[in-house]
């Protein structure tokens, strides 16, 4: 079989097919061995961060947490695991594909934790400061977009995989693997606007903190600890951003290609992203920073707002009344006296002296 035939257009223009096709021929489907090191580092960590989180999880009752941090911790170790036996097996196929459909897909869930948490601090301190989303709109819109990311970059990497076992051209594995690109593009583009909506959130606290609306019940939860905590989020959520942006780069250029067999690149810009994105979770656990209840504590804020109002338009109508009341007494009294210096002969009479 001829080279040209191997190549497809973008490893001609690259010049890179070649040595993505050498390191696969001489490694197996990695186009390296997985560094023993690394696996077993990211793999411990991953094992450790999913016990804690989903220890929190059912400790707390958070159970998005259970399905979202803890499942996405848990799927992590498992990916890299498999890669600890790729070390030492580089070119069992079946374990290359299940290491790389898990790990390419599973960030989504820790996308979705973010999207979860945003909701609840939409919930907790009111829609004004999230706007034009609504907190009740928010988890089902980027499930849904995360959803259908996840079935389209899922359907990709079985294609690709299936393509790989059955040792068909390099051309059409990685036709299969701009697929999963696509359902890459689709997380990409539903995480850039759910990091516009999250940054317009931090502007609009800022410039009016919740804090000084008094009158709501969520007013308490605006203070230092929540600003950490909304620092942690934003600095987790921009990891996962980078990954995303790596991955979709990385399946563009390839199910086979130079970004894809070659291990520091996935060393550094996806299992490291994603590891401080985990570990910022771990330090900051969201329990210990938001209320449990937000959705009652919001419905309660909203109520004790709205009686504030309520209040406030009623003493503004009393003074109203009051102050439009004052100069209808005086012009009674103004009438009185002058109708008692017209009867008197146009003067008034001067009263009598008590002391006479």
């Amino acid at each position: 079989m001829s080279t040209s035939v191997l190549l497809t257009p973008r490893d001609v223009l690259t010049n890179t097919g070649n040595e993505a096709l050498d390191r696969i021929a001489k490694y197996g489907p990695y186009g390296y061995a997985p560094n023993l090191g690394g696996a077993i580092f990211f793999c411990i960590v991953y094992g450790i961060s999913a016990v804690i989180l989903c220890g929190m999880a059912i400790r707390y009752r958070r159970w998005w947490m259970l399905a979202t941090l803890g499942f996405g911790a848990a799927l992590e170790c498992a990916g890299n695991a498999i890669r600890i036996g790729g070390h030492f097996s580089p070119d069992n196929v079946n374990a290359y594909i299940a290491q790389q459909v898990i790990l390419v897909l599973t960030p989504a869930f820790f996308a979705a934790a973010h999207f979860t948490i945003l909701s609840k601090l939409g919930e907790l301190f009111g829609d004004r400061y999230i706007k034009p989303v609504r907190s009740s709109w928010m988890i089902p819109f980027f499930v849904v977009l995360d959803v259908a990311s996840l079935a389209v970059q899922g359907g990709g990497s079985g294609q690709a995989a299936t393509a790989e076992i059955n040792g068909d051209q390099p051309s059409t594995i990685n036709n299969y693997g701009y697929i999963v690109s696509g359902g890459l593009g689709i997380q990409l583009a539903g995480y850039l606007a759910f990091n516009v909506v999250f940054f317009l959130f931090v502007y609009r606290t800022n410039a009016d903190p919740p804090s000084q609306h008094t009158e709501r019940a969520s007013a308490q939860y605006w203070n230092g600890r929540m600003k950490i905590f909304l620092a942690a989020v934003w600095c987790s959520a921009l990891l996962v951003l980078l990954r995303s942006v790596f991955r979709t780069v990385e399946m563009s250029l390839g199910w086979i290609g130079t970004v894809a067999t070659t291990e520091w690149f996935y060393l550094v810009f996806d299992a490291t992203f994603v590891t401080l994105a985990i570990l910022i979770f771990v330090a900051v656990p969201p329990p210990l920073y938001m209320p449990r209840e937000v959705r009652q504590i919001g419905k309660q804020s909203a109520a004790e707002a709205g009686a504030g109002s309520e209040k406030r338009a009623g003493s503004d109508m009393e003074a109203a009344a009051a102050s439009s009341a004052a100069p209808a007494s005086s012009e009674r009294q103004d009438y009185s006296m002058a109708s008692s210096i017209t009867e008197h002969g146009g003067q008034q009479e001067p009263k009598a002296d008590l002391k006479a």
